[in-house]
């Protein structure tokens, strides 16, 4: 299956120049100068964690952290008694593409930064296939993948779905996967309508990022900003 290639954006990032909002992923890998790391893909455990009665760093050095003594529980596996809300007057949102193999293998379809499409062992919330129409013709296309990484697409009835699945190369940079005449490509992402106003819900001490919603929902009249519960 043939890869296009296209050039490398250079020029501003997105959003607060942290790259594009992906869900399930830390927003800012070096909050609170701490080198946070998530080697299970989006959606899973940010290492380090809170050790008991150990002097850690959340946030500050020499501060005690409980171990589950929080109010909530979040994906990233910390506890925390509220979550830390960004604001991005011109966020991308991604949602990653996880996609589950006939063995239950969970593999985070992605880029690197030289725009070649990867398949990464994963874990987190999957579906077996997602849907995307061809740039070219009139075809849909249902992309899985093999139980060896490979991505496969196989010809469906033409149905609503999009032309691009929008990734965030590792420099932050946007771009989308697609399929022209059958051939799997990754090309310049179509921003048409895709920056908008919003407030991310994330981990306060990681940023990793647990939804975001629109601005003007996030503010209101009566009290602004709301309360997230």
């Amino acid at each position: 299956m043939c890869l296009g290639i296209a050039m490398v954006r250079t020029g501003r990032l997105w959003g607060n120049n942290l790259g594009l909002i992906t869900i399930g992923t830390l927003y800012n890998p070096k909050q609170s100068n701490i080198p946070w790391s998530q080697p299970g893909g989006p959606g899973t455990i940010v290492y380090p964690q809170q050790q008991i009665n150990i002097p850690y760093g959340f946030p500050a050095p020499a501060l005690l952290i409980n171990e589950s003594t929080g109010l909530f529980s979040v994906f990233c596996g910390h506890w925390v008694d509220y979550p830390r809300i960004f604001l991005d007057d011109d966020g991308i949102v991604v949602t990653p593409i996880l996609l589950k193999d006939s063995s239950g293998q969970i593999w985070w379809v992605t880029i690197n930064n030289e725009e070649v499409i990867q398949t990464i062992r994963a874990q987190g919330a999957a579906t077996n296939s997602v849907l995307v129409n061809d740039s070219s013709i009139t075809q849909t296309w249902v992309m899985t993948v093999l139980t060896n990484g490979d991505i496969q697409l196989t010809p469906s009835v033409f149905a609503n779905a999009p032309t691009q699945l929008a990734v965030a190369a590792p420099n932050g940079n946007p771009f989308g996967i697609q399929v022209a005449n059958g051939d799997l490509q990754v090309a310049y992402l179509d921003l048409t309508n895709q920056g908008q106003p919003v407030a991310i819900i994330a981990c306060a001490l990681c940023s990793g990022v647990q939804y975001t919603m629109p601005q003007a929902q996030f503010f209101s009249t009566v009290s602004t900003p709301i309360t997230i519960i």
